[in-house]
């Protein structure tokens, strides 16, 4: 059995209840998870005989072995995070399995039945794609196995993945060096994941030119060049089909960028190199602007609809989970290739109100749709008999909390999120302890373990509501602010403590096709108004997904009180008409026909909620 060591040179330990909790709940429902179950259906492909059950739900369909890539990701993440041995000792043995269970041309899969083998490779090459009979996005679920058997090498350093990966990647080289470009363009119009996005990362360590290649296969062009010149063509795409592409197109520039010019001398194309990056960053600005609700979460039914049309789709189905995780992997990918702050503002946004609100901190698990229409409720997953797609980024979601909050250049440290936290910095000889009160606060403290001269960076968040005010070692003190960032380049020394505050102020953001319909957030954090629980009942949508019923029709009208005045004089003094509670991160509204209570979207999971709400004016107007 191989050894490892997390990889990076800095520990990062979180010190937030809440975080710590998903967090650990996350880690048990990994080590629950038995690891024969898992593979049972790669044993079984490869002829290898095992009384294992394989798992229920979705594993027993055509997308079976998507959650033991999600899988392998998890337990790479969090033995990253905590050094936890026995998630090591499950990355081991997984690869293990993985390994015996690989066929000599490289291939491994998990559907048995009359599915065993390639077919569902041959059928979508023969535009043969009901997810029932013929094939359900095979490509999809060769990417979530080869980047968890990508990062269990990146993370866990176990050489035996990326020999495993490496063999995979020549099975994809091969079936795609087959193609032409008519079955190229049949195989890229059903959902392969971000198969261009884990092959480039592949290549970043074996160098293979058939991986580049392979991984240029699934480069979609065409797309790339529309979103380039600015055309908004999202609507009726899906939109988790969609994200991905781009985060492959992003992927290319991003290897390029670090390891030199080889990706494109092995896979080369008339684009230049920016035109990966362009792409990209002009997909997150459309996605961003024209098709993103207030949390974070895009999409509707798992589409994108037209541009900023947005309240007519509120339903109970809108922003599936994964849309959110890899728009936040394409957002902390952009900030680290272009030092842009706005991608931080948007990954906090997110991250809170998308992620951190998707789990259920009693159980554990996560979810799949997040409605935006009012009087509905979130929907958790079950532990053993789902297997969502959202079952498996919800594993990835939770065991990867850390990441973004700080990120370093040379004798920068810049501080990006504000989380309670600890960071060891090694190089430096020095520990950083970030005691954070925000949301619930607006300040932040920064403690200075060690001697180090270099410069910390602390990111303004685009919700910030006034001056950000400092003290270091409880004196006043000014910095310089730079794209963003308060610059703070000192020598420091041990016992140093830096106090920063960001004001925080109750903010109003209407959707772009109803200006008479609003959201509600406090400095990062979405409000929901809690709804009571009464018959939260659930029916099942699509395959065996879970959605909320809604209960009559929900009332999602606030009138201003006739005796207040008008609509607009109501929304200028929000700050006088949502009071807060003492001691808590509550807010009752005022001056209203009705009475409501709003509180951190994020933390609410038992009730029915609202986020939007119309505002009617007493003039009725």
């Amino acid at each position: 059995m191989e050894s490892a060591h997390p990889s990076s040179v800095c520990r990062l330990e979180l010190e937030d209840p809440f975080f710590k909790n998903a967090f650990e709940k996350t880690k048990a429902y990994l080590k629950k998870l038995e690891v024969d179950r898992l593979v049972a259906g790669f044993r079984r492909t490869a002829g290898i005989t095992t009384a294992a059950k394989t798992y229920g739900g979705w594993e027993t369909s055509l997308i079976a072995g998507h959650t033991l890539g999600h899988y392998l990701k998890a337990l790479a993440q969090a033995y990253h995070c905590s050094g936890d041995v026995e998630l090591l000792d499950l990355s081991n043995a997984t690869i293990a399995a993985l390994s015996e269970s690989q066929l000599d041309d490289g291939f491994l899969f998990a559907t048995t039945g009359a599915f065993q083998g390639q077919l569902q490779f041959d059928n979508v090459e023969a535009g043969r794609t009901d997810i029932h009979t013929q094939a359900w996005v095979p490509w999809y679920t060769m990417h979530k196995i080869l980047a968890g058997l990508v990062s269990t090498y990146q993370l866990c350093g176990l050489d035996s993945a990326l020999a495993c990966a490496s063999r995979l990647g020549d099975w994809v080289y091969g079936r795609t060096s087959r193609w032409s470009k008519t079955t190229r363009d049949c195989v890229l119009q059903t959902e392969y994941g971000g198969m261009n996005d884990c092959l480039y990362e592949l290549y970043r360590y074996t160098r293979k030119r058939e991986h580049a290649l392979a991984a240029h296969a699934f480069d979609e062009i065409p797309l790339f060049e529309a979103i380039h010149e600015g055309i908004d063509l999202l609507d009726g795409r899906h939109a988790n089909t969609t994200i991905p592409k781009f985060l492959g197109a992003l992927h290319r520039y991003s290897v390029w960028r670090d390891i030199g010019g080889d990706v494109f001398d092995a896979a080369p194309n008339e684009k230049g190199v920016s035109f990966y990056l362009e792409s990209a960053e002009r997909f997150w600005s459309m996605v961003v602007s024209s098709h993103t609700y207030i949390t974070g979460g895009n999409s509707e039914d798992e589409h994108f609809g037209p541009p900023r049309v947005l309240d007519s789709r509120r339903s109970n189905v809108n922003c599936e989970t994964c849309n959110t995780h890899n728009m936040l992997k394409l957002s902390k990918e952009l900030h680290r290739l272009t030092g842009e702050k706005k991608y931080i503002d948007f990954y906090e946004n997110g991250f809170i109100n998308t992620i951190l609100s998707s789990q259920n901190p009693e159980t554990g698990m996560t979810m799949y749709f997040h409605p935006m229409a009012t009087g509905y409720f979130k929907v958790f997953g079950s532990e053993f008999d789902h297997f969502w797609c959202c079952t498996g980024t919800g594993m990835e979601n939770f065991t990867k909390l850390s990441d973004g909050l700080y990120s370093f250049a040379g004798d920068t440290l810049c501080a990006n999120l504000y989380v309670s936290s600890t960071l060891d910095w090694p190089e430096k000889g020095v520990t950083l302890r970030q005691k954070s009160e925000i949301p619930d606060g607006e300040k932040v403290t920064f403690a200075v373990g060690g001697n180090a001269k270099f410069i910390l960076r602390l990111r303004v968040p685009d919700w910030t509501s006034g001056l950000v005010e400092l003290k270091l070692n409880q004196t006043k003190m000014t910095a310089a602010i730079v794209a963003g960032y308060v610059i703070v380049d000192r020598s420091w020394c041990n016992g140093d403590e830096l106090e920063a505050r960001f004001p925080m102020r109750i903010v109003a953001t209407c959707l772009p096709d109803n200006p008479d319909v609003y959201a509600f957030t406090y400095g990062p954090v979405v409000l929901s108004a809690a709804l009571g629980n009464a018959g939260m009942t659930t029916t099942t949508h699509g395959v065996n997904v879970l959605k909320p019923e809604r209960v009559g029709v929900a009332d999602e009208c606030i009138s201003i009180d006739a005796t207040y005045g008008s609509k607009e004089d109501w929304m200028a003094h929000l700050d006088e008409n949502f009071e807060r509670h003492d001691g808590r991160l509550e807010f009752s509204i005022k001056n209203t026909a009705r009475t409501l209570v709003f509180s951190p979207h994020y933390r609410q999971y038992l009730q029915r909620y609202g986020i939007y709400w119309k505002i009617l004016d007493p003039r009725g107007l």
